[in-house]
């Protein structure tokens, strides 16, 4: 099966989106946990990993 060559670029300009966004959420945990804050860190964490 075929796709769509417009539709195919599209869909993976929206999944480079969407892993950049994954990306940076660890980042943000990350420094909020080496940064001290619990809150923060540990909320992301379980929300990445939820």
């Amino acid at each position: 099966m075929k796709g769509s060559d417009k539709v195919i670029e599209k869909l993976n300009f929206l999944l480079a989106d969407e892993l950049t966004a994954i990306s940076q959420y660890m980042v943000q945990a990350e420094m909020c946990a080496n940064w001290g804050d619990k809150t923060s860190g540990g909320s992301h964490r379980k929300a990445r990993h939820g």
